[in-house]
């Protein structure tokens, strides 16, 4: 149970983890916060998170948190792109939680599955506590949800109900390109 944060100038490049999930940061248990950095680069080819892939710790219970305040998790430039299953920038699994709470970026990310900028397990949040300008853009899945895919309907807390307008334009081979939310 710790925290690693990533301030301005700070970057995880170029990571890889080949034998399971999260290829820049698996944080378990613990806190990541992103604040100016970022995470670039990385990949799970075999599991889930490319970037960011946040899970319970069972054994001594606690819960896995990410704090997106700014910075970027992937971009458009060549070779920034995040990649991996499923959940190409974030892979959010149960009783754990993300965050946007400022000008943050989620762009570039690619899954062969679903959700290529965020994947939220049931059961697990991405909550906006932002009106600032964020954007989850130019993320693609080879599935659904090409900027954020949804277990369930609960999983999203947007109280400023600006989701659907910086979650744009990404791309997917089935149906919903930006976002895939059950009802």
């Amino acid at each position: 149970n710790g925290t690693v944060s990533l301030n301005t100038g700070a970057f995880v490049r170029n990571n890889s983890n080949t034998a399971g999930n999260g290829g820049g940061l698996l944080v378990k248990g613990g806190t990541a916060m992103l604040s100016g950095g970022g995470i670039k680069g990385c990949s799970a080819p075999n599991g889930n998170g490319g970037a960011v892939y946040l899970e319970y710790d069972s054994a001594n219970v606690y819960a896995s948190t990410l704090n997106f305040q700014s910075g970027s998790i992937g971009s458009t430039n060549a070779g920034d792109d995040n990649s991996a299953l499923n959940g190409g920038g974030v892979y959010v699994t149960a009783q754990n939680s993300m965050s946007i709470s400022g000008a943050a970026s989620i762009a570039g990310n690619t899954v062969s599955a679903n959700g290529g900028g965020v994947f939220v397990e049931t059961g697990g949040t991405l909550s906006v506590l932002t009106s600032d300008p964020y954007s989850i853009t130019a993320n693609t899945a080879g599935l659904e949800g090409g900027g954020a895919y949804f277990a369930d309907a609960g999983g999203l807390g947007d109280g400023y109900g600006n989701f659907t307008t910086y979650c744009t334009g990404n791309t997917a081979g089935g149906q919903f390109l930006n976002i895939r939310m059950p009802y």
